[in-house]
């Protein structure tokens, strides 16, 4: 939580989908929450799925992470940081 706090603007918006940890990001950031079911996405053309800024830049964070091995990543926790080290 540290990671967000002072960061992230109270009464910024969340698009995300449906995992649990989010609302409580939403709740003790105080933010606006813009839910999606993701299961219902996966059929929905990348150009149409509201989730897709979102993918693109966790896609773009672990493209980076996986050139770049000497970054610093004590604060990237959730940043995709163990899916770019094949690590989930």
């Amino acid at each position: 939580m540290a990671t967000f706090e002072g960061r992230v603007t109270p009464g910024s918006t969340l698009i995300h989908d449906m995992e649990g940890a989010h609302m409580t990001l939403v709740n003790k950031l105080s933010l606006k929450s813009q839910r999606y079911n993701a299961k219902l996405l996966k059929c929905v053309p990348d150009g149409q799925n509201p989730l897709g800024l979102v993918n693109r830049m966790r896609y773009f964070m672990q493209s980076f992470l996986r050139v770049h091995p000497g970054s610093n990543r004590d604060d990237m926790q959730g940043c995709g940081y163990e899916s770019a080290r094949g690590q989930a």
